[in-house]
């Protein structure tokens, strides 16, 4: 392909998006696309960046993009920008609503696909409105067409951008409904008659008994057409994909769908099987049977399984390494959380939080049932912080979300609303930190003096993603100029910082500062120490070990993206 027609590729592309391309144009995109493999390889090429993207949309403008594509004769991966959806156009692939994805990712705005979706439709089903009907830690883009509250309604056409957390929608009513489960980050857009087309994420669609027809997924690697009392999840980040079909049927359609070396229209998946889309050169995907995996899909593992059970050797086994304090998290005796190890530190519920698990070995539950509590511990940690210090938890996240678990704070600045950090143990989400590929990292951040600066201080990144949904020990310590970071008893990294910690520092747990609920976490903690001395890498395998089985019981596989 050349470099003009490559550049007239991605103008019609624009084009059709925008809805303001005539019937020849479309006509002429549709035919380069679906006859000419050189076109469907610019736009594998394309898809291929669209994680990347997802992003840093913030950062990129159209002009810019076809001025890199001018630049690229022959290049076609060079334009940064996502492949999505296709829809039928007769007996035809329609090509039109890929540059919606396109758009939907530039300033963070979505096109709305409504006024074109209702033109291909070939049936006159009624319009629909989609409900959301819960919500958890949502942080939501700023490409939202509607206020997404719980019980609030959407129509045809909404644009949904959900950078973190876990949403859920219905689509119509009794019987017939459509649940639709986002898992962020995801992109996508209600279609007229209520179909959902996903740009990029993971979301998990649930089928009623009598919905009329097989309900479509528009997608950026094609159609996926779900029947009646089906439960399908799909996964899209650039031009690789997977489909799992947890219940029912489900078929995918899609041009470049290839089986024993021969192209073919579709793919049919029963209960129990998955299917991944590969890049296979360009022109075509190849796609590869699997077994579903539920377990990829975080709503689809219950926060109740993975129990954390602490024994007495344990509990020992911290009493022995003498940690200036010691919350288990049994109970909360009239609001007070005890320490285990003195009269000190005698922790402090603000708000409201819950308890998971069994009387006698309990975990605090932050977050989980709109409940934004926090634990905080105000007397003087001065002596403890001055030199060496080591903080140990169990941890386990509803969902990969920027989170902060413990934070050690000034006072708080009514002004501003907020608190100014010395040291900070948090995880990290796919709305923050900046550096997207640290988005499922830990953090530890070491400041020498107390700042509102952001950029001030030293992060230790964990260099390793952090699991959802499953109990893992993490340590973070100081010692002298080091920084270490430990998650499930391995060394994960380490950072250089040679100055003191910051004195005047009080405690808080669950959340960012001490009076303002931001950045909570939400999930479970249990057996937080804090010690005034560095703990060995020996002694935190040490403490790993004794409750490593919720580790080797879990099997959950690691992220796809």
């Amino acid at each position: 392909m050349t470099a003009t027609n490559q550049r007239e590729l991605i103008e019609l592309w624009l084009l059709a998006g925008e809805g303001a391309a005539d019937d020849a144009q479309l006509a002429r995109l549709n035919r380069w696309v679906e006859l000419e493999g050189d076109a469907r390889a610019c736009v594998l090429d394309v898809s291929r960046q669209q994680g990347w993207l997802a992003w840093n949309a913030g950062e990129a403008r159209l002009p810019a993009a076809l001025a890199a594509l001018s630049h690229s004769a022959g290049q076609p991966s060079a334009v940064k920008a996502p492949v999505a959806k296709v829809a039928r156009l007769g007996s035809g692939w329609a090509w039109w609503a890929i540059a919606a994805s396109l758009l939907g990712f530039v300033g963070g705005q979505w096109f709305s696909t409504s006024h074109r979706a209702a033109e291909i439709a070939a049936d006159d089903s009624p319009l629909v409105q989609a409900t959301m009907v819960s919500s958890t830690g949502c942080v939501w883009g700023p490409g939202n067409s509607a206020s997404l509250l719980p019980g609030r309604d959407l129509a045809g056409g909404d644009s949904l951008q959900l950078l973190e957390g876990i949403a859920e929608f219905r689509i119509g009513t009794g019987a017939s409904d459509v649940r639709l489960q986002m898992e962020g980050p995801v992109s996508m857009v209600l279609t007229a008659h209520g179909a959902a087309s996903m740009s990029y994420g993971k979301i998990i669609a649930r089928t009623g008994q009598v919905y009329a027809g097989a309900y479509p997924i528009e997608t950026s690697f094609g159609r996926v057409l779900a029947e009646p009392e089906s439960e399908v999840g799909l996964i899209g980040f650039g031009s690789m994909a997977e489909i799992h079909c947890f219940r029912g049927r489900v078929t995918i359609e899609s041009p470049w769908l290839r089986s024993n070396e021969r192209e073919v229209a579709s793919i049919e998946l029963h209960a129990g099987e998955a299917l991944q889309f590969d890049d296979v050169g360009g022109a075509t995907l190849q796609a590869k049977r699997d077994v579903a995996q539920p377990q990829r899909f975080t709503p689809q593992v219950s926060m109740s399984t993975d129990f954390l059970s602490v024994s007495p050797a344990y509990v020992r086994a911290v009493v022995a390494a003498k940690p200036v304090a010691y919350w288990r998290f049994e109970d909360s005796a009239g609001g007070v959380v005890r320490n285990e190890m003195s009269g000190a530190f005698q922790a402090q519920v603000k708000g409201e939080v819950g308890w998971a698990g069994p009387q006698g070995n309990r975990a605090i539950e932050l977050g989980l049932d709109e409940k934004q509590g926090s634990i905080v511990a105000n007397e003087s940690w001065d002596a403890v912080l001055g030199g060496d210090f080591s903080i140990e938890l169990w941890m386990k996240p509803s969902h990969h979300h920027l989170g902060s678990m413990v934070g050690f704070v000034g006072e708080f600045d009514a002004l501003q609303q907020r608190n100014k950090h010395g040291v900070l143990l948090e995880t990290c989400g796919p709305s923050g930190p900046s550096d997207w590929l640290r988005m499922k990292q830990l953090r530890l951040l070491h400041r020498s003096q107390l700042t509102a600066n952001s950029a001030d201080g030293v992060s230790c990144f964990s260099g390793r993603s952090y699991d959802a949904r499953r109990w893992q020990h993490v340590v973070a310590v100081k010692q002298r100029g080091e920084l270490r970071l430990y998650l499930d008893g391995e060394l994960v990294q380490t950072a250089h910082d040679d100055l003191p910690t910051p004195k005047g520092l009080h405690l808080v747990i669950g959340q960012l500062y001490t009076e303002t609920v931001e950045r909570f976490f939400i999930g479970h903690l249990d057996e937080v120490a804090i010690y005034d001395r560095p703990l060995a890498t020996d002694e935190v395998g040490e403490h790993f070990e004794l409750l490593r089985p919720a580790k080797a019981e879990s099997g959950t596989p690691p992220p796809l993206s």
